[in-house]
């Protein structure tokens, strides 16, 4: 594993990339908010006046600009809010059916931890509990226009809120790291006002070789036999029936570097993702294991939103870390370090079949796990 010193140090090098690449850069490209010339969503979106100023006002979803593409650039827009319960931010790299990065303020949260955050978006499912280490304390005046910039270079962003001539935030490997390029625009959910949209092209250039990944801690598993996706059946009931083994079309899935399997990256939700009463899906993953003799071992994990773990038929475990299940400050975010939540399995001499069923209706769906040691057992 990477130490924090080099990680720093790889960062850094990013954001000196990406500030010299800036230095250089193209005139930028200035566009109004003229309906005529945007991807509006349906709904309440359309022009209006706030703040003085003509501007954008949508109430939620995305706004494209045209058919423009970018693949290296500047984003910059001015945000406001009238109420302090939106979110509100730039989007880029969108494929037009619904993949896209995203950085946006949660405008509630000036002052706060995570009053900035960072997602993927995969096929209109976002996954922000799952990546915390995206998240930044950033200060904004919900009375004034509030200046967003994102420059995104190869597989890195940085993120400028204001007038900061640091990065508030920096995304050095960016989660799509397939879909170089793409549209882009802003979105909201709960409304917010947006004004002086612009961007600016940068030249490709390979950054990748700079980027700093999160490395899976040690033992941790990397491969994952994973279902279908279903609707769950009776959200009430205490436990998932198991499924006949040999009936199951099971697909190898390989998690991120860090270890994380986002499961909104291979399945397409059947309903609205960022509705609280969506409906519930899931997936049962497997891990076949081999013991060479009787023995208790202890796995680390961590999940979102629920999970059931049954080891050789028998139910060992049941969590729900679903957004607020715990509280109305819980917010779900997975311990990409798996020093929290552990679980002991009575492994048995031979092949042991360990069952997870993996549910979400919103925010992020996915799972990691490693073993305490890998003494005497082997993934089969």
């Amino acid at each position: 594993m990477k130490s924090k010193q080099e990680m720093k140090v790889k960062v850094g090098a990013v954001v000196l990339m990406v500030w010299a690449i800036v230095s250089t850069a193209a005139a930028n490209h200035i566009r109004d908010f003229i309906p005529s010339g945007w991807q509006l969503p349906a709904g309440n979106a359309g022009m209006v006046h706030f703040k003085g100023e003509e501007c954008l006002f949508l109430e939620k979803g995305v706004a494209l600009l045209g058919s423009e593409k970018l693949q290296n650039g500047i984003l910059e827009v001015d945000i406001a809010d009238d109420n302090g319960n939106g979110f509100a931010g730039l989007v880029f790299r969108h494929n037009g059916q619904g993949t896209y990065e995203e950085v946006y303020l949660r405008l509630h949260k000036s002052g706060q931890p995570d009053a900035l955050q960072y997602s993927p978006v995969h096929q209109n499912s976002t996954s922000w509990v799952l990546y915390p280490e995206f998240q930044a304390t950033s200060t904004f005046d919900l009375s004034s226009w509030t200046h967003l910039k994102v420059v995104v270079q190869g597989d890195s962003a940085t993120v400028y809120v204001n007038d900061a001539t640091q990065p508030t935030l920096v995304i050095p490997d960016l989660k799509l790291n397939g879909q170089s390029s793409g549209q882009f625009g802003v979105k909201a959910i709960g409304g917010a006002y947006f004004n002086n949209f612009q961007f600016t092209p940068l030249p490709e250039t390979a950054l990748a070789s700079a980027v700093a990944t999160v490395t899976a801690p040690a033992n941790t598993i990397m491969r994952w036999q994973v279902s279908p996706a279903q609707t769950v059946p009776d959200p009430n009931a205490p436990a998932f029936p198991q499924p006949l083994l040999s009936k199951v079309s099971w697909k190898e899935l390989t998690p991120e570097p860090s270890g994380l399997l986002n499961l909104d990256a291979h399945f397409l939700r059947k309903a609205e993702p960022n509705h609280q009463n969506a409906t519930e899906e899931f997936v049962w993953l497997k891990v076949e294991v081999f013991s060479d003799h009787d023995q208790t071992k202890q796995l680390f994990f961590d999940y979102s939103n629920k999970i059931q773990i049954f080891l050789n038929e028998a139910p060992l475990f049941s969590g729900d870390n679903s957004f607020r299940a715990k509280g109305r400050t819980f917010r779900g975010d997975i311990d990409k370090q798996l020093q929290t939540t552990a679980v002991f399995l009575p492994l048995k001499k031979g092949k042991n079949t360990m069952l997870l069923a993996l549910a979400s209706t919103a925010n992020g769906w996915g799972i990691l796990a490693r073993w305490a040691d890998q003494n005497g057992i082997k993934q089969l």
